[in-house]
């Protein structure tokens, strides 16, 4: 997968929810890199979640991504990582 700078939308092609942190969009993305989450019960997005020297914060450690929603990720350098699926099966 890959992001360019700016302001990018994405997604986990994971098929099943996970911690935003177990990631490794979120262990690539660099220091300032954002995710912006779309909130269902105000109908509007959420504070953007920004990575820092010391990781993710309380809300990106707490935050879990779903299978079929995207988000956006807005950082300052084009980037690209490989997600493995973590299972055997199919």
């Amino acid at each position: 997968m890959s992001v360019s700078a700016g302001l990018t939308l994405s997604g986990d092609a994971y098929p099943v929810e996970r911690k935003w942190t177990s990631t490794v969009a979120a262990a690539t993305l660099p220091f300032g890199s954002q995710i912006i989450i779309w909130d269902e019960p105000s109908q509007g997005y959420g504070t953007p979640i920004r990575k820092t020297f010391f990781g993710w914060g309380t809300e990106g450690n707490a935050l879990t991504t779903y299978p079929g929603r995207g988000y956006w990720i807005r950082n300052t350098n084009a980037v690209t990582w490989t997600e493995t699926k973590p299972y055997t099966w199919p």
